[in-house]
């Protein structure tokens, strides 16, 4: 059961947090992801100055795009 989890995960959290981290470098302040919502499509990221920051992402060839 487990053996396929690892080889065959969804990387979407993957990719979202690696975006986050661009965002991060961008606003030169710690910023990690707060919330998902696959179904529409929507992420939020939390700034360490205790802003969000709301979105929708769609995924293809293997990257988010916001």
């Amino acid at each position: 059961m487990f053996s396929n989890l690892f080889e065959e995960r969804d990387k979407t959290i993957t990719h979202l947090v690696k975006l986050g981290d661009c965002l991060g470098r961008s606003l030169r302040e710690n910023v990690s992801l707060f919330s998902i919502n696959s179904q529409d499509g929507e992420v939020s990221f939390l700034t360490s100055s205790d802003k969000v920051i709301t979105g929708k992402y769609t995924m293809g060839d293997r990257k988010a795009h916001v």
